[in-house]
């Protein structure tokens, strides 16, 4: 099965290579393709073609450099090289772009050559961005630099390409595919990706407005001006969003990540941004996701208790101090039933441990130690210790504002999202020498004291 799908996939190259060769006099696209185990072996074979080709140096440079050892799908790049012809009379710009391509069982057919067709975007973007220049005598590998808006819109014009280059091919509801593909990203705490950058969902209906009256064509045989004419069709659809079409997508896609990487269920993320987002933009989007992806948003009543991005941050802090004040009244509650403060040290514990998953709201560890310490010592001098306790809560959680919470998760978030497991270890030394969070890098402390006289 696995050297059947390889064939497919090489036949695909090879018609797509004719076809942007065609499209494109004075340039040439190799696929570096493979299946498990055996790239090294490609790169040599590939490798040894160029030999005394004009760019045989920089394709073997650009290889060397872009295409490690682990096994991958991406555009390696173009190599714009000057060839002279006609004893040196005549000189021109020749360019060779590089795919890599290796054949995954993880991957599914459609997966794989929405994949191929990303790249060969790519490919045919950076020709058009080099291609016409005219100048001084120039032979490099091109690598262009990115802002963040030009990788979201390279990223949907990328999507655009391969689902017209798919539904040519004779695939059956990309569209759908890949929406579904975008949406779950956005809902999943994932390493591998930024949602922020992949905006397709935005042009959902864009394109299935376009597929309705989009000429396909059937079967492996396709017309050499077909890659060129999507190409074309996804720069008329893409130009058609503006700038601040990405800054609202930005916008909304990043509470859904705060707060999925918070340990939200992507229900109730949707049902957040449906029920209590002021932002028209959100309940839409959220609206559209949900029906893309199948899930069904929580209802408002069930909404889970929490911090909630969509809202505004004065109406979070109103719900964090009063969910500090609802987590005291609870151990303080077990305290006196108990006749022992553990359950207060027992909460400060269980909170800071929650933050190395980036969970703030409620968050009171320092003044729950505190609260402890005021309620031996009052019992201690013969007075309720539960009234000193109290008052000690109270000026106590004030001095860790919401603000620096929210910058303390934001960092915990950064460093899971660069493959970093928080631990309290590291999050005690990133608060040491700030004085907004000595408190608490002090609490952290008590808690691991406390882990330390345990085991």
């Amino acid at each position: 099965m696995a050297s059947d799908r390889k064939s497919r996939i090489a036949t695909y190259c090879t018609s797509l290579r004719g076809q942007l060769n065609n499209g494109f006099a004075g340039s040439d696209i190799y696929f570096l393709i493979y299946e498990k185990g055996e790239k090294g072996k490609a790169v040599t074979a590939l490798l040894s073609r160029f030999k005394g080709h004009p760019a045989s140096d920089e394709a073997a440079a650009l290889i060397k450099f872009k295409s490690s050892a682990q096994e991958k799908n991406a555009f390696l790049g173009l190599i714009s090289k000057e060839v002279k012809s006609n004893f040196g009379f005549n000189k021109s710009l020749y360019h060779v772009g590089f795919i890599e391509i290796f054949i995954s069982d993880k991957l599914s057919d459609e997966e794989m050559f929405l994949s191929i067709c990303r790249n060969c975007y790519k490919y045919i973007d950076s020709l058009v961005t080099y291609r016409p220049a005219k100048g001084p005598s120039q032979s490099a590998i091109k690598q262009p630099k990115q802002s963040n808006l030009s990788i979201i819109k390279g990223n949907l014009g990328a999507d655009i390409f391969a689902v017209l280059q798919m539904e040519s091919y004779g695939f059956k509801d990309v569209n759908t595919f890949l929406a579904k593909i975008r949406c779950t990203e956005l809902l999943s705490a994932s390493l591998e990706i930024a949602p922020e950058e992949h905006a397709y969902t935005i042009a959902y209906d864009v394109i299935n407005h376009t597929l309705e009256s989009y000429e396909k064509i059937e079967g492996v045989s396709l017309e050499l001006s077909t890659a060129i004419r999507n190409y074309s069709l996804s720069q008329d659809i893409l130009s058609s969003f503006e700038d601040q079409d990405f800054e609202s997508w930005v916008r909304f896609v990043m509470p859904c990540q705060t707060m999925i990487w918070g340990g939200y269920d992507p229900a109730h993320i949707l049902g957040a941004a449906i029920h209590t987002s002021p932002n028209p933009y959100a309940k839409a989007m959220a609206y559209l996701i949900g029906d893309i992806t199948g899930i069904s948003p929580t209802p408002e009543e069930h909404l889970p208790q929490g911090y909630n991005a969509f809202l505004d941050d004065a109406v979070n802090e109103i719900g964090h101090m009063k969910y500090m004040d609802e987590i005291f009244e609870m151990s303080i509650m077990h305290v006196l039933e108990a006749d022992t403060v553990i359950p207060l040290l027992r909460m400060a514990d269980i909170q800071n441990d929650a933050l190395t998953q980036g969970k703030i709201y409620g968050w009171c560890a320092d003044a729950l130690q505190a609260a402890a310490r005021a309620y031996g010592n009052a019992i201690s001098l013969g007075v309720p210790g539960h009234q000193a306790a109290r008052l000690e809560f109270h000026v106590v959680k004030k001095l860790v504002t919401f603000q620096s919470l929210k910058k303390l998760s934001r960092h915990i978030n950064s460093l899971r999202r660069s493959r970093v497991k928080p631990t309290l270890d590291i999050l005690r030394d990133w608060c040491q020498g700030q004085n907004e969070f000595a408190h608490t890098q002090k609490s952290i402390e008590e808690t691991l004291e406390s882990a330390r006289k345990k085991s």
